[in-house]
């Protein structure tokens, strides 16, 4: 009982970043029709999108497999979101948003990975800019590290976030151990004085 179990604990979470994707998904798809993106992507993201409610539904993937499964399918979405010059100063909010949906996951690994997307995606746009003549005067810069300097702070807290709640969890279980044995050995004595009361 000590160990946390994360079907236990997280498993709001699987059905939360399904949920939180297909939204996101959807939302780019019509975006990508609106403004002329490349139309073949889609058929990946409609792809993406079922094979992630076949793995729900069918629920015989392990579940450390599935939100993985599911955490990229997002991050995979995010890049072809955010490769797009209309997308570039969007993508640190969009990123804090799926940060903190990743935090009820529990796993600090998802957070390196959503931080690692942002910084690939934000680096390919800039490179952009930069082949499109974009003049980087001193707002843009510093707008573009306030950026970079927002997602690595709000993926830092966010692991702080996961280690209390781990902190928490553990103690709890720790605490409910120690009163479950301590139940059982009372009960254990109890049993052993009726039995030594009902001898001759």
């Amino acid at each position: 009982m000590s160990t946390i179990k994360e079907d236990d604990l997280f498993q709001s979470s699987h059905l939360t970043l399904l949920v939180s994707y297909t939204i996101f998904a959807t939302i780019l798809v019509v975006e990508s029709f609106l403004m002329g993106w490349e139309l073949w992507a889609l058929l990946l993201v409609a792809g993406g999108i079922a094979t992630a409610w076949v793995l729900h539904i069918r629920h015989n993937t392990p579940a450390n497999v599935r939100i993985w499964v599911y955490a990229v399918l997002i991050m995979g979405c995010f890049f072809f979101y955010g490769i797009h010059d209309t997308s570039t100063f969007d993508l640190a909010l969009v990123m804090g948003a799926i940060i903190m949906l990743n935090t009820m996951s529990g796993k600090k690994s998802l957070i390196t990975l959503c931080q690692f997307t942002f910084y690939i995606t934000m680096g390919y746009s800039l490179i952009n800019m930069i082949r499109n003549g974009t003049e980087f005067d001193v707002l843009l810069i510093t707008r573009t590290l306030l950026h970079f300097a927002m997602v690595y702070f709000i993926g830092r807290f966010a692991k702080v976030i996961i280690d209390k709640w781990m902190e928490v969890l553990n103690t709890h279980h720790r605490s409910y151990d120690s009163l479950h044995r301590q139940i059982k050995t009372q009960g254990s004595r109890r049993r052993s004085y009726r039995r030594k009361r009902r001898r001759p």
